[in-house]
C-alpha cells in the first residue's frame, strides 16, 4: 500500500467510533504475553481524545470498514498526570506538552509500518497547532518493538519511573523545537540490561537519574542494550 492510500484509509475518528476502538483494543490486550506492557484505557478516557475537542485527538485506520489501527493524543494543560511534571519541566512550558497515547495496530496488519505512519501523522498535527512543544509518552521497559520504534522517530528516554498500577515505565520525550537534533553529550556509554533482573538496581537506572538519556536500543534474548548519552553540554 502506498502512502498516498495510507492517507486515504487514515481518519479522525470520533464517539461513534468508540465501540470499535474498545474491540481492537480488548483484541489487542488479548495477544499480549503480558498485561504489564500496556495500562488500557477506559471508555471514559477515550471519550476525552475523540472527535474535534481541546482535550486530544484519535486517529484511526479502516481497511474493508473495519478499524485496524488506530492513536491517540490527549493534551494534559496543568493536570496533574501530566508527564512535564515526571520531568521536571518548568511552569511554564507544563501546558505546552502534548502526550502521544494508545496506539495499537491489529496483528494481523503489523509490518506495515502503521505504527510510523501514525506517529508522523500526530506529530504533523500536533506541530500545526502551534501551541505544543513537547512529546511525552510512556513505554513498558519490557515492551521492545515500542521502544525500538519510538526511539526510532527521535524521541528518547529521560526517566525510569514506576507509573500506572505501580509498574515501571520509560518516559520519553521530544522536543520539537529540536526536531531529531540531539543535544552534545559529555560521554556515550553502552548499557547492557538483563531483562530478568530488577530495573532499579541496574546501571541503566543509575545513569538516567543521573541525567542521561537512552537514544538506541537493541536486543538479544533476554539482554536489552541501550546507547545512552551523558550529561550534556
Amino acid at each position: 500500500m502506498s502512502k498516498e492510500e495510507k492517507n486515504e484509509n487514515l481518519i479522525v475518528l470520533k464517539l461513534e467510533h468508540l465501540p470499535a476502538i474498545m474491540k481492537l483494543q480488548e483484541e489487542i490486550l488479548a495477544s499480549l504475553p503480558s498485561s504489564d506492557l500496556y495500562a488500557p484505557f477506559s471508555s471514559h478516557d477515550f471519550s476525552r481524545v475523540l472527535g474535534e475537542q481541546d482535550q486530544g485527538f484519535s486517529l484511526g485506520v479502516f481497511v474493508a470498514e473495519r478499524l485496524i489501527a488506530f492513536a491517540c493524543v490527549l493534551f494534559p494543560g496543568e493536570g496533574e498526570d501530566n508527564l512535564g511534571y515526571d520531568l521536571a519541566f518548568p511552569a511554564e512550558e507544563i501546558r505546552r506538552v502534548a502526550h502521544l497515547e494508545e496506539a495499537f495496530v491489529h496483528p494481523l496488519y503489523r509490518g506495515q509500518k502503521w505504527q510510523q505512519q501514525l506517529f508522523g501523522e500526530r506529530r504533523a498535527r500536533i506541530q500545526a497547532m502551534g501551541r505544543y512543544r513537547h512529546l511525552c509518552t510512556t513505554i513498558s521497559p519490557f515492551n521492545y518493538y515500542s521502544i525500538k520504534n519510538a526511539l526510532a522517530q527521535g524521541l528518547v528516554i529521560k526517566k525510569l519511573k514506576r507509573k500506572y498500577n505501580n509498574q515501571w515505565r520509560f518516559i520519553l520525550h521530544q522536543d520539537l523545537q529540536m526536531g531529531h537534533v540531539l543535544p552534545v553529550p559529555s560521554s556515550l556509554t553502552k548499557v547492557v540490561v538483563d531483562q530478568r533482573k530488577k530495573l532499579e538496581e541496574t546501571r541503566l537506572a543509575l545513569l538516567l537519574e543521573q541525567g542521561s538519556i537512552a537514544t538506541e536500543v537493541s536486543r538479544d534474548d533476554d539482554h536489552y542494550t541501550f546507547t545512552l548519552l551523558g550529561k550534556h553540554r
